[in-house]
């Protein structure tokens, strides 16, 4: 099962962190990450599935991470896993 601390955490990495934290995402807290809360056009995990959008190479623009280097399909594949897996710590 894909977690939150072992998986998807440290697939950002410092840069990531401040960049996004200036912009109220709060990609090092697993609650924010997993909070279930729907909103932005999601029945629930909003947050989670909002950054998803950003990594995926067909969502949404500007991709994350800024500039680049973009996530590979490992990285993704492994993110909606954790998604489809339900979000687990």
């Amino acid at each position: 099962m894909v977690s939150y601390a072992k998986d998807i955490r440290p697939l950002f990495n410092a840069h990531d962190l401040a960049c996004m934290k200036r912009k109220g995402v709060k990609l090092d807290s697993y609650d924010w990450m997993a909070d279930p809360a729907g909103g932005e056009g999601y029945a629930d995990h909003a947050n989670g599935r909002t950054v998803f959008d950003f990594v995926r190479p067909d969502g949404n623009e500007p991709r994350m991470p800024m500039g680049g280097p973009y996530w590979d399909d490992d990285r993704v594949a492994l993110y909606r896993r954790w998604m489809e897996e339900g979000f687990g710590a």
